[in-house]
């Protein structure tokens, strides 16, 4: 009985829009930013500035060595108060701008991802806080390729 009543008030509310209310506030992604082949411009279509001040407050935690650069694990942090977006950026991939979080005091500050690198490159890490950019970044030695051959 109390499935079914779960079922129906998932219908009531699909059905009234309550879950589509969430993505209409969505800030819409940025397809340019992804789809750029060179790193200015992704910054400008995905931060709206290539300003961002080195902090030693974002935390990178990234192999010095990969052995395959279509599986480079990456861990992120920060202590900058109050983030509001986190973006990763490998400059010499064909697309270099990889991801952009929009985080939440309840999604918090902190991420593990793969990434692809297409050779030995620099990761870069952008995190938004008080309507700045601060950046930090580490070099990554790939020994075979993962996007670029």
């Amino acid at each position: 009985m109390q499935d079914a009543i779960a079922v129906a008030a998932t219908w009531v509310a699909g059905g009234s829009g309550i879950f589509y209310s969430m993505l209409a506030n969505a800030t819409p992604r940025p397809d340019a930013a992804f789809l750029a082949k060179d790193v200015d411009t992704a910054m400008m279509e995905a931060l709206g500035t290539l300003e961002a001040t080195p902090s030693d407050q974002i935390k990178l935690d990234a192999p010095l060595q990969a052995e395959n650069g279509a599986v480079v694990p990456i861990e992120v942090s920060t202590t900058l108060p109050s983030p509001e977006s986190i973006a990763v950026v490998v400059p010499k991939n064909p697309t270099p701008l990889l991801t952009v979080i929009e985080t939440t005091p309840r999604t918090g500050s902190y991420f593990r991802i793969r990434i692809k690198m297409a050779g030995t490159d620099e990761v870069m890490v952008y995190v938004k806080s008080g309507g700045q950019w601060y950046v930090t970044s580490q070099e990554v030695r790939v020994a075979i390729g993962g996007c670029g051959g």
